[in-house]
């Protein structure tokens, strides 16, 4: 997926594209400059791809993430315990909004909701979650409805409300949230389904030879996600 935005976006040459991870595990190119910024995250068989592309260098480059969580689980047997263990993961404004349906099935969607929210901003910083997540509060004005992009949520930081814009969908039993920052252009697009075929160049000469580096890479990275 990175290989693909990069050739469609960047228009480099897919085998030249050199993809390493910082210390905390986010991949990033090295051989393409800041103007693109990519980030992907995967829940159960649902994998979702968020790219921006600037066109021209600008003070301010934008940071993104991407997160996708399922809405409902078998924690729902169990909603009591799990928020428990959770508690430290939300503001006490946050817990209010979770708690508010009447139904746990409700509650477990309200949960991941917030959840997705704020990984996908962790992701966009780049700190992982060593960061307090309590100084993290978002600010929900809408109810997501499916294949409809919700853009009225608001993060605040340490009381602050910060410059943030968040592009949330629900995919079908999954909630999608990206995160952007200094977003003062950006266009919204649609989700769109790709197929393995879509991802891979037409041409095989331009597939970059196998390197088991890759998968003792892959299979090294850290679990980021506390369940």
């Amino acid at each position: 997926m990175y290989r693909k935005a990069v050739t469609a976006l960047a228009k480099k040459d897919a085998k030249k594209v050199l993809l390493k991870r910082t210390e905390r595990g986010r991949p990033y190119l090295e051989n393409v400059d800041n103007r693109l910024e990519m980030n992907a995250s995967h829940a159960g068989q649902l994998t979702v791809f968020a790219a921006h592309w600037i066109e021209e260098e600008r003070e301010g480059q934008p940071l993104l993430g991407v997160d996708v969580m399922p809405l409902h689980d078998s924690r729902v047997h169990r909603v009591e315990d799990f928020f428990r263990l959770m508690r430290r993961q939300f503001t006490d404004q946050e817990w209010e909004r979770i708690k508010l349906p009447e139904s746990d099935e409700e509650k477990l969607a309200q949960f991941y909701r917030n959840w997705s929210l704020k990984e996908s901003y962790v992701k966009a910083v780049g700190t992982g979650l060593n960061l307090d997540l309590q100084t993290i509060n978002f600010v929900i004005r809408s109810q997501l409805s499916p294949e409809h992009i919700t853009l009225d949520t608001k993060v605040e930081v340490k009381g602050d409300e910060e410059n943030w814009r968040f592009e949330e969908t629900v995919i079908g039993s999954h909630v999608v949230s990206v995160a952007v920052s200094n977003c003062f252009s950006c266009k919204t697009k649609a989700w769109e389904e790709l197929s393995v075929n879509d991802l891979l160049p037409e041409d095989d000469a331009l597939l970059r030879n196998p390197n088991p580096e890759d998968w003792i890479q892959f299979s090294e990275k850290e679990k980021m996600k506390p369940f």
